[in-house]
């Protein structure tokens, strides 16, 4: 994350040092709420995001265009890795109903952590992950900028522009978000096709 600042056009460069020092001031006022190495990770980036922010903002760029770059340089991150994993996934038949069941909730919570609370729900065409509770969302109220939480919201798009453009045979939604003062995040696999999880 330390490249982070520089991929971001609209931020003066010259200001590096600042944003530094009001990560620093951010992420040591978060170590209360720190209680894994996940949730550290996490709060890494969103310290970093929000200290972007708030020195965009007072250089003067007006909020939709400090959430506009943020949003661009934050998803540059990985994306390549990404996109290439799910697609290689999908080509070698990886990504079925059998793995979904089997894997993502474990993966889930080895990668977020106890800050995320999430459960799953299995149904004859579908599976279907439920977020009760979002760290990124919950970081980003305690410090004032709840508007901030798409920006990691729009890193979905990435993976499941994959699922739904490659003959996956899986249809992914996400109907509701808790960043849209919505009571969860819907992750919705709908299969086109009876897929059996045995």
């Amino acid at each position: 994350m330390r490249a982070f600042p520089r991929s971001i056009p609209a931020l003066d460069k010259t200001l590096l040092p600042k944003l530094r020092e009001s990560f620093a001031r951010v992420f040591e006022n978060e170590k209360e709420h720190i209680t894994d190495r996940q949730s550290q990770t996490h709060y890494i980036m969103c310290a970093y995001v929000l200290a972007a922010h708030q020195l965009l903002l007072a250089q003067g760029v007006n909020p939709e265009k400090s959430m506009e770059a943020l949003t661009q340089s934050f998803g540059q991150f990985g994306a390549r890795w990404v996109k290439w994993s799910m697609r290689i996934a999908i080509w070698f038949r990886v990504y079925t109903r059998k793995y979904l069941e089997s894997n993502t909730l474990k993966t889930i919570r080895a990668r977020y952590g106890n800050t995320f609370s999430v459960q799953e729900e299995k149904e004859k065409d579908s599976y279907t992950l439920v977020v009760h509770k979002c760290g990124y969302h919950g970081f980003f109220l305690r410090n004032g900028h709840p508007e901030l939480t798409p920006i990691f919201c729009q890193w979905d798009n990435i993976w499941s522009e994959e699922i739904n453009t490659r003959k996956s045979g899986i249809n992914f939604k996400r109907p509701t978000t808790i960043a849209e003062n919505k009571l969860h995040c819907r992750f919705e696999f709908h299969f086109e096709k009876p897929q059996s999880s045995e």
